[in-house]
């Protein structure tokens, strides 16, 4: 009788153990928002900074595609919806800002996988299709400006895990395959340029999600898997470099969607979650940095989708002090099974006497 409470127990902690972060983060404290948001809820939008305002591209809601191009101001947390729009809508593109333009890479709508290059001029809200494409159609690439070229990393071909690395010339109108590859092929990766390598973050390839964090060096043209790791494998997460340090925003783990913020600091070789936190946890969003704090756009947690802009003050965050929620759920569960094995005894105890009292002959008296 004892055993069907504990096997109740076990279950439910296993299921738990697939559905919790593995970590708790007991110092969390949500970023605020900025401003009243998009104009409507999306994930899959790619963003970049021109110095003065954020622009954001395309993205979805559900089965919506989107071919919106939105101005963020920064100064008064305002959006403002562009007359220019993409040629269609698309989602998980990427995006580089090459100090007059904007370049913006592939992209999907359902399963159309899109190998445009598109350049929009901000000056006079106009959009271009370049006459380079990439070498193949693709979406959920992510790519970085060193102040030459373009550098776009993977991203999902169809039923393709790309491990290309695509260098992109504005002024030549050029793409070109690099040598060097991924370790292995995958989509939905973030990046950062420090202004002498890529750092390419986590990703995933069918079910596997990746928690390394890979360096690129374009001079050499070399791939490098740095010794630090993200806490776990996530994808669809977004990045945004402050001039020392990276820092990374949600993601999806295969399991659930997360909002940690973590950093990444190339020089000590670490990388840490921050007591900072997004206020739900997400994936798909979008962020870019404007000199003083980061401001993260969109995303979605499975079930609903995110309009907010939220403004993250990089400089406050500090180290979380994580503990072990795996350790937690364990505590609970040998707590609660002791007072279930206790209750059990006691009543099968109750139960034995209570049947004994009922089948006792009665004695009559002589």
């Amino acid at each position: 009788m004892a055993s069907l409470p504990i096997v109740g127990i076990v279950l439910i902690f296993a299921i738990a153990m697939m559905t919790v972060p593995s970590n708790l983060n007991l110092d969390a404290k949500a970023i605020p928002e900025a401003g009243s948001g998009l104009p409507s809820a999306r994930d899959g939008a790619s963003a970049a900074w021109d110095g003065k305002n954020a622009y954001l591209f395309g993205g979805r809601s559900g089965s919506k595609y989107f071919d919106e191009i939105l101005r963020f101001n920064a100064s008064t947390n305002m959006v403002t919806v562009m007359t220019a729009k993409l040629p269609s809508a698309r989602t998980y593109t990427s995006v580089i800002w090459n100090g007059s333009y904007i370049f913006i890479f592939g992209g999907r709508v359902n399963k159309d996988f899109r190998d445009q290059v598109l350049r929009y001029d901000i000056a006079t809200d106009t959009i271009k299709v370049m006459n380079a494409t990439l070498p193949s159609g693709r979406d959920a690439t992510s790519a970085v400006w060193n102040g030459r070229y373009a550098y776009i990393f993977g991203g999902l071909s169809g039923d393709n895990y790309l491990d290309q690395i695509v260098r992109y010339d504005p002024t030549a109108d050029k793409a070109v395959l690099m040598n060097a590859k991924l370790p292995a092929g995958r989509y939905a990766t973030s990046a950062v340029w420090d202004g002498t390598n890529a750092y390419i973050f986590g990703g995933r390839k069918d079910n596997t999600f990746f928690d390394d964090i890979l360096r690129y060096d374009p001079t050499t043209d070399t791939i490098t898997t740095m010794g630090a790791s993200l806490p776990s494998g996530r994808d669809v997460t977004s990045a945004i470099w402050d001039g020392k340090n990276a820092f990374i925003f949600g993601g999806y783990d295969g399991r659930t969607a997360l909002n940690d913020i973590v950093r990444y600091d190339p020089t000590a070789g670490k990388c840490q979650v921050m007591d900072l936190t997004l206020p739900t946890a997400r994936y798909g969003t979008s962020s870019v940095w404007d000199g003083k704090n980061a401001y993260v756009f969109g995303g979605v947690d499975r079930k609903t989708s995110y309009g907010q802009a939220l403004r993250c003050d990089v400089a406050a965050a500090v180290p979380a002090e994580l503990f072990p929620l795996g350790m937690v759920v364990f505590a609970l569960l040998v707590i609660a099974t002791i007072a279930s094995c206790v209750g059990a005894y006691f009543l099968y105890k109750r139960l034995r006497k209570t049947k004994g009292t009922v089948n006792e002959p009665v004695q009559k008296k002589e």
